[in-house]
C-alpha cells in the first residue's frame, strides 16, 4: 500500500504554480521495487523508504511566508484609524472585552508613563505573543467545521492563517532586538495563550461574529499602541532606535530597502494591524457561511 502511494506521488512529481506564495512546490518519491518489475507499485515485498521523499521550494522572494501586503513607507506615514462605535449588543460586548482585557494587559506589560526601550519591547512581545492566537484558532475552527459539514469553506481558512503569521513575524522581528526574555515573563506569555487559546475558540463555536469584533477592537488598540510608539520614537524618548537598522528578517519580510531602519518596521508593523482591524470589522458583519468579502 505504501508503495503504491509512493508511485502515485511520483506520477504526480510535477511543480504546480503555488501562486499564493509565488513558489514552485516539486515533490518525488521512489521505492525500492525492482526496476525490472512491470508493475513495482504492487511487487510483493517492496517497502517505501520515507527518507526518499524530497520536497524542494523553488521560487520567488518570501517564498516561505503566506502572502501579505507591503506598504509604501510614504502612504503610512500619517496612518491614523478611529474606533467603531458599538452598533448592537454583540459589539458592545466586543469592545467591552477589550476594554477589560487591556487594562489588564496594561499591568502585566508594564504600560504607562516613562515608557523605554525595555518597557516598548514588553509591551510589543507580549502582544503579539498573543495576537498570533485568534487567527489560527480561527483557521483550525473553520477547517474543522469544513471536515465536519463536508463542505467548502469558501476563503475564509487562507485569510485567518494569513492573519495569524503576520501577528508571529511582528514577534520574530522583536525577539531580533531582545532574544532572552527571561523565564518568569516566557511563562506568563505561555499562561496569556493558554487562557486566550481556550476562551477563543470557546468564543468562536458561540458566535464567529462576536469574536472578529473582538478582534477588530483589539486591533485598534494595537494601532493606538505603535502610534504612540512611533510619536515617542520621533521626541527622542527611545535613542537606541534613532536610526537603528531594521532586522534582516524584517528587511526579508516587507520587502524594505537594505538601508530600512526600526522606524520604518514600526510603520509596517503598525499599517497590518490597521488592515486586521478593517478585515477582522468586515468579517463580523459577513454571513459565516458567505464567501470571504475580500476574494473576487
Amino acid at each position: 500500500m505504501l508503495a503504491r502511494s509512493a508511485m502515485a506521488l511520483r506520477r504526480a512529481a510535477v511543480a504546480p504554480a503555488a501562486t499564493s506564495a509565488r513558489a514552485a512546490l516539486s515533490v518525488t518519491a521512489a521505492t525500492h521495487a525492482p526496476e525490472s518489475s512491470p508493475h513495482p507499485s504492487t511487487h510483493r515485498g517492496s517497502t517505501f523508504d520515507v527518507s526518499s521523499l524530497h520536497w524542494s521550494v523553488e521560487g520567488a522572494k518570501q517564498s516561505e511566508f503566506q502572502p501579505h501586503p507591503v506598504f509604501d513607507p510614504k502612504a503610512i506615514e500619517d496612518l491614523t484609524i478611529e474606533e467603531r462605535p458599538p452598533k448592537d449588543m454583540v459589539e458592545r460586548m466586543a469592545k467591552g472585552t477589550v476594554t477589560l482585557a487591556r487594562s489588564g494587559f496594561d499591568l502585566v506589560s508594564g504600560y504607562g508613563k516613562d515608557m523605554n526601550r525595555d518597557k516598548w519591547l514588553t509591551r510589543f512581545i507580549f502582544l503579539e505573543t498573543v495576537a498570533g492566537v485568534p487567527g489560527m484558532v480561527g483557521a483550525m475552527t473553520r477547517h474543522l467545521r469544513s471536515l465536519a459539514a463536508m463542505r467548502r469553506d469558501r476563503g475564509w481558512i487562507p485569510a485567518l492563517l494569513a492573519e495569524a503569521e503576520n501577528e508571529r513575524m511582528h514577534l520574530m522581528t522583536f525577539i531580533n532586538e531582545r532574544p532572552d526574555n527571561g523565564l518568569v515573563f516566557r511563562a506568563m506569555v505561555m499562561g496569556a495563550q493558554a487562557v486566550a487559546w481556550n476562551l477563543y475558540f470557546l468564543g468562536y463555536l458561540i458566535s464567529p461574529r462576536f469574536c472578529h469584533s473582538f478582534v477588530g477592537y483589539l486591533e485598534t488598540e494595537a494601532v493606538s499602541t505603535y502610534t504612540k510608539a512611533i510619536a515617542s520614537l520621533d521626541a527622542g524618548e527611545i535613542p537606541e532606535w534613532t536610526d537603528k537598522p531594521a532586522p534582516a528578517i524584517a528587511i526579508k519580510y516587507w520587502g524594505l530597502p537594505k538601508d530600512a531602519t526600526f522606524r520604518d518596521m514600526l510603520l509596517q508593523v503598525r499599517a497590518d494591524e490597521a488592515v486586521h482591524c478593517r478585515v477582522n470589522q468586515k468579517l463580523s458583519e459577513t454571513d459565516q457561511t458567505a464567501q470571504n468579502p475580500f476574494i473576487h
